[in-house]
């Protein structure tokens, strides 16, 4: 069958569905960060769906009528441009951005949503396959299924190899001439040609400062009916809510918030002894919120004075005396009195902050930022400037610069992640390492380590300082220390950006020269070497760009495809020393839109290394020797409440605040030891509220609308106590999303295969008791003890979601 044959096929199976599901990653233009996208279109151009930022900030997307609408968080809300962190107004309600210059204001997914319709989709489709220029690629692997590729006009379709030629995947620029059209402020723009690789010619661009293109990628499949209904349940609320972003005056007005103003009531001049002070504090915020006053007063000892929650516009006023410093001297005495008020909004938790910063007379609310950062903002300055005397005013400066450069990247959310664990060991560096994010691959490394300390409780990290001028290139961006299966681990990552597939080679060369304490296109030795004891980790990040054949592929596809063509040989040659030498990196680590890949013997990628020892110390599930490679069946247990479930074994979390579940792990192999058990109880955190909000959402609905969910499933043995249960949604989350992820553990658990399986509830905040979201992870290893990543759908990200409606509040 011809190319234009199996297009035909595949475009009219697509064209004939009401509605596709989507799942995406949008690279916008000038490197900026990537947005997953989770969408349903249907026929008419109408779509909803999720939008998340790689690290923090979630969105809802509606469209309909030409016409965006979202509804975001704080978070979502303070990375996007132009405002960023200044403007924060939009948050938590339907928005509808207006058009500027006939672009819309969403830069981070400049996708018209409403031209990704089963229709518009097939049409291109048809177009790429129909091209008789089109590079096609016969021996392409798929996420595990044979397919053929072709790639044309800027835009690549990837097909399922057999009869009805499904389609797999799409990738390709909106910002050119297709059915798929661009929404984004400002329009695409390129300065060169497109560059195409050999075998991989998937629109992959130069990755230069000049380069000015965005990148869709998709991943379409059949809308199920609730999907479907979704669409116009949510397009209609939308429509019928939504506002124009505040303006400018608007957003100065309103602080969502507490704020505090304070009034002295005294006279200038003081004539008696004692003398009489007065201050009064309001709250000219637009929400209530409690306050506690600050003074330093002459001869006074410093004292808070606790003023309880105050509403908008009320005051209180705090009044006393003081010794007159001035009497009996028959002179005039100049003195000042200091008065501040520390609230929770503004300084998070500890008071300390507050008085270390106003010490120093750093105010973060002199920095223009909305109420939801201020607490984000005020620890970065005080993490930045307490290991220095009061007396330096230049680290004040330099802190203050820093956090206004962050926020002009939209990275306050992300640095919100870092400062919160309390576990970046070297917080003082981000005033020599935050105005260095402005760069894409230091941005990445922020990113990184973000999710690396939401994700890991145990993880430690030391974020590497740019070398001084004249000093050599340090070896790593970041150290990290850890506990994994009761062993402690230390890992010196580089990470190295590859935005087309011909440059996986020259950056896995770069990563690896200075990890080994080599200068940069140099091969000479003189730089610094990994600390003694740290796993060298070369960590290459695929950006959309590299095309869906690379970025949504599985361990095994990347295995076959790494470890065979030959435009890949300078990747496998970089991982060994000349000759058939030692290994030059102790861990390969890939990561891409279908997860996290990694290897700990470059011969498992076709790498002609020797069998001698590497220099830093080896992971011990690098042995060559099956016999010899741990899983999490041979190492030890978890500290914690720990049960067997056949070979394996299951470890639930302690509860966290209001007796809430909040995480678990299984190291699953089959038999298990059981079938579960149902939830022995209703006293399940949240329960209560979730049915109620649940009812109060969809009044009109029949039969059970909340499930007391399992996060280590039943049918893996989970049982039914309090740390394995939270309310959810019963579909599509428990019976559903939940469900596809359990059966694609299974998948691997049949094929005689170990998982490791970690699930951890999200909430807003420590007196929610309703999960927002559920995060699933799995690693696994083979029945030889090769251990690889599992990937899951959603990415393992379950929103508590149902028709655009999360179950927590």
């Amino acid at each position: 069958m011809s190319p234009a044959q199996q297009g035909a096929s595949a475009a009219q199976a697509l064209s004939a569905l009401p509605a596709v599901n989507l799942s995406m990653v949008y690279a916008p233009a000038e490197h900026q960060s990537m947005t997953r996208a989770n969408l349903t279109v249907n026929s008419t151009g109408q779509a909803s769906g999720t939008l998340s930022e790689p690290v923090a900030g979630k969105s809802t997307l509606a469209w309909s009528g030409d016409q965006l609408y979202l509804k975001g968080d704080s978070a979502f809300w303070a990375q996007q441009d132009p405002l960023f962190g200044t403007d924060l107004t939009s948050t938590g309600h339907w928005v509808a951005p207006e058009k500027r210059s006939g672009y819309y204001m969403l830069d981070s997914f400049g996708v018209n949503a409403g031209s990704l319709t089963p229709a518009s989709l097939a049409t291109l489709v048809r177009q790429v396959t129909s091209d008789p220029e089109a590079v096609r690629q016969d021996d392409a692997m798929f996420q595990g299924r044979k397919a053929v590729a072709y790639t044309s006009q800027g835009w690549t379709v990837v097909l399922a190899a057999e009869s009805p030629y499904s389609v797999l995947a799409i990738g390709g620029d909106p910002g050119g001439d297709s059915p798929v059209k661009t929404a984004t402020w400002h329009p695409a723009r390129r300065t060169g040609p497109v560059a195409e690789p050999a075998d991989y010619r998937t629109d992959a661009v130069p990755a230069d400062d000049s380069d000015f293109s965005s990148y869709l990628l998709l991943e379409p499949k059949p809308a199920t009916t609730e999907q479907a209904g979704s669409v116009r349940t949510t397009t209609a609320s939308a429509v019928a809510t939504a506002v124009p972003p505040a303006t400018s005056a608007e957003a100065v007005a309103k602080t969502m918030g507490p704020e505090f103003t304070i009034t002295s009531n005294d006279a200038s001049l003081c004539t008696t002894n004692p003398c009489s002070y007065s201050y009064t504090v309001t709250n000219s915020g637009d929400q209530a919120g409690a306050a506690t006053l600050y003074l330093t007063l002459p001869r006074v000892p410093d004292q808070p004075h606790t003023l309880g929650t105050l509403q908008p516009k009320q005051s209180k006023t705090v009044s006393g005396t003081r010794p007159n410093i001035a009497w009996g001297t028959g002179r005039t005495v100049n003195h000042t009195d200091y008065a501040w008020v520390y609230s929770t909004a503004e300084y998070g938790s500890d008071p300390k902050v507050g008085s270390r910063l106003h010490a120093r007379n750093l105010q973060p609310d002199d920095l223009s930022f909305g109420t939801p950062l201020k607490p984000t903002v005020a620890k970065l300055l005080d993490l930045m400037t307490k290991d220095r005397p009061t007396s330096d005013t230049e680290a004040g400066s330099k802190a203050v610069d820093a956090v206004e450069g962050a926020n002009d990247q939209g990275e306050l959310p992300d640095l919100g992640e870092i400062v919160d664990s309390g576990r970046l060991d070297n917080p003082q560096d981000l005033r020599d390492i935050l105005p260095t994010t402005d760069k894409v691959e230091n941005q990445r490394v922020l990113q990184q380590i973000a999710l690396l300390l939401q994700a890991d409780p145990q993880a430690h990290v030391t974020w590497t300082a740019p070398p001084t001028a004249g000093g050599t290139t340090p070896p790593a961006d970041y150290l990290y220390t850890t506990t994994e299966q009761g062993r402690q681990v230390k890992r010196a990552v580089k990470t190295e950006t590859v935005r087309s597939p011909a440059e996986l080679g020259s950056q896995a060369r770069l990563g690896a020269a200075q990890l080994n304490g080599e200068q940069p296109d140099s091969g000479t030795a003189g730089g610094q070497k990994v600390r003694s004891g740290y796993e060298r980790v070369l960590r290459l990040d695929l950006e959309p760009f590299v095309g869906p054949l690379l970025n949504l592929a599985t361990t095994q596809d990347l295995e076959h495809s790494l470890s065979t063509d030959p435009q890949f040989r300078q990747l496998r040659d970089s991982l060994c020393e000349p000759n058939g030498g030692v290994p030059r990196v102790d861990r390969l680590v890939i990561v891409n839109a279908a997860g996290t890949h990694q290897w700990t013997s470059p011969r498992q990628l076709g790498a002609r290394c020797g069998s001698g020892t590497a220099s830093a110390s080896p992971d011990p599930s690098s042995s060559s020797s099956p016999a010899g490679k741990p899983t999490c069946l041979t190492q030890t247990f978890p500290r914690g409440s720990v049960e067997r479930n056949g070979p394996g074994w299951i470890n639930y979390a302690p509860l966290g605040p209001h007796n809430r579940a909040s995480a678990a792990t299984a190291c699953l192999k089959l038999p298990v030891a059981g079938d579960g058990t149902a939830p022995s109880t209703d006293n399940i955190a949240g329960l209560t509220e979730a049915q109620n909000r649940a009812t109060a959402l969809f009044p009109l609905a029949r039969g059970r609308l909340v499930e007391r969910c399992h996060l280590i499933p039943r049918k893996f043995n989970g049982r039914g106590v309090q740390r394995n249960i939270a309310p959810c949604w019963r579909t599509p989350v428990n019976v559903g999303e939940m469900t596809d992820i359990a059966n694609a553990v299974s998948t691997y658990l049949n094929k005689g295969e170990t998982v490791l399986m970690t699930v951890a509830c999200k909430y807003k905040d420590s007196a929610a008791e309703i999960p927002y979201e559920f995060i699933f992870q799995a690693t696994a290893w083979d029945s030889n003890g090769n251990q690889h990543s599992l990937p899951l759908p959603l990415g393992g990200t379950v929103q508590n979601v149902k028709s655009g409606k999360n179950l927590s509040p």
